[in-house]
């Protein structure tokens, strides 16, 4: 068995879309767009995913890069599944638990310095409760009956009932008393109906929940059903009854807005800078095999610096479907995302210097990867090993795709660490060429099975496919 180095060089390379002229799609079918170590996507395959697209993903360039993306990782899984490839060793370990690691000291960093914040005092919860952009309710909460859509008798005892509490409750008794005796849900009940301070619109739209917020003090709401299967009265809380709810929901929001400004001020003292051609040499790398980008550091900042190397470690933290999206966003989400992974990397340099990881991150994340691991082996061991690699490997691209087989998503910095040493050829020009071919006709099919649908088929059968 090869153990898989996370130190390993990438060899992967995207020779074949560097060729700008066009390709029929009769070539296309016959040519293999994707090849991962001789695992081949050929492109009449590739064709048949894309018209099994399902409504809310047709054929674009943006599903092509998710289908390229996915079956990539696929391929490399299943050498993993099958001991061509060790996940197991501990080099390999510490190097996909990284960016998790690493965002959880950062958390904890950040978590440690909201705790240095001074808590509100009431009457600084109290101004913000009047200002009135967040309210305190406190709730009554029955749950439905199991058979309430069903059983006549069953819906005409649970409104008469609910009718009793509301009068009861908006003829002056004791509110706190009547969510005691009738709040189904313990956590809120416990709380004495108390709920987390809500913003407009929380409960729903429309007249019925206006109404909720334009209550008084201690005004009492008509009852409303939601859709977590509860029917609900509210009343709203004194300014003094929501400084607990208040408070809760204001020190989390005043401790991120300090965070917020002490990050400001790191970046400007460590001078943190993007580099000039940041962003197109990041648009290069975010395109599939994940290669590009040049050796130039992307952003610099007193005392370190954020390689490629180091993006593309983060980038291939994302889903297929989030790597899918980023060759297609402005640059100011590019922006963003480089700048939220030099952050982490800033806030680690700052408050822990140049530790290694923690005995108690590697302690709490090497059973969640070894957990994540053996879930993954037992969901895919048999569609991705069943058939020659490249039968299997398009198989299960086919059934992720279409929904058949649930997504489980690779732990960590899988995907980054199985791609070192991979020799990786993606052909752009074939790709281009079958995604503008599958266009007009997966939307034919789309438009004949909405069709379908809407009149039947006139002869009781099912819609043709």
């Amino acid at each position: 068995m090869r153990n898989l180095s996370p130190r390993a060089p990438l060899i992967a390379v995207l020779a074949l879309g560097a060729c700008s002229s066009s390709m029929s799609v009769e070539e296309a079918r016959t040519t293999d767009v994707v090849t991962v170590d001789g695992v081949t996507l050929d492109g009449a395959s590739f064709e048949q995913i894309l018209l099994a697209a399902p409504p809310n993903a047709g054929p674009s360039a943006e599903t092509a890069n998710l289908v390229v993306s996915a079956f990539i990782d696929g391929a490399l899984l299943r050498k993993a599944l099958t001991g061509e490839v060790s996940l197991t060793d501990s080099a390999t370990v510490a190097r996909i638990i990284e960016p998790d690691a690493i965002r959880g000291e950062v958390r904890g960093a950040m978590l440690e310095l909201a705790q240095t914040y001074p808590v509100p005092g009431d009457a600084a919860v109290d101004s913000v409760t009047r200002l009135g952009q967040r309210r305190v309710f406190q709730a009554i909460a029955v749950r439905y009956p199991p058979d309430l859509a069903t059983d006549s008798a069953v819906q005409q005892a649970f409104a008469a009932r609910i009718r009793g509490i509301y009068q009861e409750a908006s003829e002056g008794g004791d509110f706190t008393a009547l969510v005691r005796r009738n709040t189904s849900d313990s956590v809120l009940r416990a709380r004495d109906g108390y709920m987390p301070a809500a913003e407009r619109g929380s409960f729903g739209t429309g007249r019925e929940f206006d109404a909720l917020w334009r209550l008084e003090y201690g005004g009492i709401s008509a009852p409303f059903g939601v859709p977590t299967g509860y029917a609900m009265i509210l009343r709203r809380a004194s300014v003094e009854e929501s400084r607990r709810s208040m408070r809760e929901w204001l020190v989390p929001e005043l401790a991120a807005a300090r965070n917020s400004a002490w990050l400001d001020s790191v970046r400007t003292a460590m001078q943190l800078t993007l580099a000039d051609d940041a962003l197109p040499r990041l648009r290069e790398l975010v395109q599939e095999p994940l290669t590009g980008g040049g050796s130039a550091p992307l952003v610099t900042w007193d005392g370190g610096e954020l390689s490629p190397e180091q993006a593309r470690l983060w980038v291939s933290v994302l889903s297929p479907a989030e790597r899918a999206t980023l060759p297609g966003v402005p640059d100011s989400s590019l922006a963003v995302f480089l700048r939220q992974v030099a952050d982490r990397y800033v806030v680690r340099q700052v408050t822990q210097g140049d530790t290694a990881m923690t005995s108690e991150a590697w302690e709490a994340m090497v059973p969640q990867l070894e957990s994540a691991l053996t879930s993954l082996d037992s969901a895919y061991r048999a569609p991705l090993t069943t058939g020659t690699p490249s039968e299997a490997v398009r198989g299960f691209i086919a059934a992720i795709t279409s929904g058949s087989l649930p997504y489980r998503p690779l732990p960590g910095a899988t995907v980054w660490v199985l791609r070192q040493g991979a020799q990786i050829t993606i052909n752009q020009r074939a790709i281009d060429a079958i995604v503008a071919a599958v266009q007009p006709v997966w939307t034919a099919r789309q438009d004949s099975l909405a069709e379908a649908a809407q009149f039947g088929d006139g002869g009781g059968g099912a819609p043709a496919q």
